[in-house]
């Protein structure tokens, strides 16, 4: 092929590849809802935990279109790559040799099952232990005394002149709200119930269901978290686990092509095991809890990408092997085909 074609071949492939990503994209804005919550759950639960009411907040009026706008985008992208990856592979491969399809073919499902170890690891362990360091520092170093609560001389004084109840006041019944840890089935108007663990009293008027929050925290701080922030976080989080757990991957190509062995790769342990802290300090916010919850898989990923490539060093040359005897059939082949062409002779 002409460099013209190639790159109407190229331009071809980017859009057909293009097409997926948006796709998606736009069937995501039918559930944008969803995967915002199923996003901001891991903060609820720390909230919970540290008594304190499950919610978000915003500071402006567009917060929460363009969050619901990032969502969509960013989830078409990702669910959409492995068919942007395909289409470039189809423009790439046939300038491959044999043994180099055989090694994409095999390291792209490898690629793919540690990006989904990578996200999972993101939202079910680093998120919550990250969200709890920060929730627990700030609701547990500024407590609030008792000392700290007594009126001032200026508020007792204040407080002489108010009205006391009359004689013969009697104060009512309180009121005793059943404690449930489920919410009822179905529930009747004007029924009521305090729900635990979240704290909070409900009431259901017949169509909707009534939250007021009763919690309440010792800490004179109140973490209040910005849908907005939170959502960029939890990516950032989630792009760093991805692109680090590509770590056994990238060892393996380099141990491919020759530029390092595994004797080589392991005689760096203990620099490998500072690079790994450091790289965690980098991509994680600053808290040292999130940082060895990366460094720490990180590393042991380094150990599997010495694994691996002791591994593929006895099969790379197998695979050689192999490109031999497809060179040699590709030229016996010619060779057949050279003599079925030649002109008859007398």
């Amino acid at each position: 092929m002409s460099l013209g074609d190639h790159l109407e071949e190229l331009r071809y492939r980017l859009i057909l590849g293009l097409i997926g990503p948006v796709a998606i994209a736009l069937a995501l804005l039918a559930v944008g809802n969803q995967l915002i919550i199923f996003l901001c759950q891991p903060l609820f639960a720390a909230q919970v935990a540290a008594k304190l009411p499950p919610q978000v907040i915003i500071t402006d009026a567009q917060t929460a279109f363009m969050v619901y706008m990032k969502i969509a985008f960013i989830g078409g992208i990702v669910l959409g790559l492995p068919w942007l990856m395909w289409q470039l592979w189809m423009f790439v491969a046939p300038g491959l040799y044999p043994s180099e399809r055989k090694l994409v073919t095999r390291l792209a499902p490898f690629s793919a099952v540690l990006t989904f170890l990578g996200l999972s690891f993101m939202y079910y362990v680093m998120l919550p232990f990250t969200l709890w360091f920060f929730i627990s520092f700030t609701t547990g170093w500024f407590q609030i005394n008792e000392n700290d609560l007594k009126p001032t001389w200026v508020q007792e004084t204040l407080v002489q002149g108010t009205e006391k109840p009359p004689e013969g006041h009697v104060d009512q019944k309180p009121l005793n709200l059943p404690q449930r840890w489920e919410d009822p089935a179905k529930p009747n108007p004007g029924d009521a119930w305090f729900k635990l663990p979240e704290g909070e009293i409900r009431v259901f008027d017949g169509k909707d269901l009534h939250k007021v929050s009763l919690t309440k925290s010792q800490s004179m701080i109140t973490p209040l978290f910005e849908l907005g922030a939170y959502i960029s976080m939890v990516m950032t989080l989630a792009l760093a686990n991805a692109v680090a757990f590509q770590l056994p991957l990238v060892m393996l190509i380099l141990g491919w092509i020759g530029l390092i062995t595994h004797e080589q790769a392991a005689a760096v342990r203990k620099y490998a095991f500072f690079g790994c802290f450091v790289i965690g300090a980098v991509l994680t916010p600053a808290d040292p809890g999130s940082m060895f919850a990366l460094a720490l898989p990180l590393y042991a990923l380094y150990e599997l990408g010495i694994l691996l490539i002791r591994m593929v060093g006895k099969r790379h040359s197998e695979w050689d092997d192999d490109d031999d005897d497809d060179d040699d059939d590709e030229d016996e082949d010619e060779e057949d085909d050279a003599d079925q062409t030649l002109p008859a002779t007398t």
